[in-house]
């Protein structure tokens, strides 16, 4: 597999007044990002508002980023869960129905141990032969060091990518390219690309912005 590079974009999730997902609106944003240019589309993650969405809805949105985007780039669906089996379920549907990659954080809004951590990518590692970015979100409550993720990586050859967070994710990115020695075969920003110069410079392959980036 060649690097992924470029402007992977995130769509947002619209919902009716009824809250529930507004199906044909949501295709109609992936469509515009694709049509944009951007090199890949990703989610459900944290600007898609994962957390608002049952297993259910989850699954619909991956499925309609696929229909929709119809092989034009890659998809990278977010398979982070409420718990381990919930991530590994999330997984094997992605794989199952066509999407590219997988994108995780082990938890959401709370701190997880470096065992927990390690033991998650292991069993999504074994979940299903898709590669794998790790989204290094800090403010989720779970922060992981660059040469943690680098060991990680090491140990686990379907973690290729690094989605880094964070005010200094800069400086991680400088760690995660200059220590990994090859460990990875890409490192993409986040941050809505508002530090993506500073990242490219550093030897950033990318950024996953919201979906009103590519315009």
């Amino acid at each position: 597999m060649s690097q992924y590079r470029g402007i992977f974009s995130i769509p947002q999730t619209p919902f009716t007044a009824k809250g529930v997902i507004d199906t044909e609106s949501l295709k109609r944003v992936v469509d515009f990002a694709v049509n944009s240019g951007a090199s890949g589309i990703v989610g459900p993650v944290l600007a898609s508002e994962f957390y608002t969405l049952s297993e259910e809805e989850h699954r619909e949105v991956i499925s309609i980023y696929v229909e929709v985007v119809n092989k034009r780039v890659p998809v990278v669906a977010g398979v982070t869960g409420n718990y381990i089996s919930h991530s590994l379920g999330l997984a094997k549907y992605a794989e199952e129905v066509g999407c590219q990659a997988i994108i995780a954080m082990p938890t959401v809004s709370r701190p997880a141990s470096q065992e927990y951590i390690h033991d998650y990518f292991a069993e999504l590692s074994g979940s299903c032969s898709l590669p794998i970015f790790i989204q290094n979100a800090p403010a989720s409550g779970s922060s992981m060091s660059a040469d943690f993720m680098i060991t990680l990586a090491k140990k686990f050859p379907l973690i290729q990518y690094v989605k880094q967070e964070g005010a200094f994710a800069s400086h991680v990115i400088s760690d995660l390219i200059s220590k990994g020695s090859g460990a990875f075969k890409g490192i993409m920003g986040g941050m809505a690309a508002k530090f993506i110069i500073d990242e490219h410079s550093r030897g950033a392959c990318g950024n996953m912005p919201g979906s009103y980036i590519v315009d």
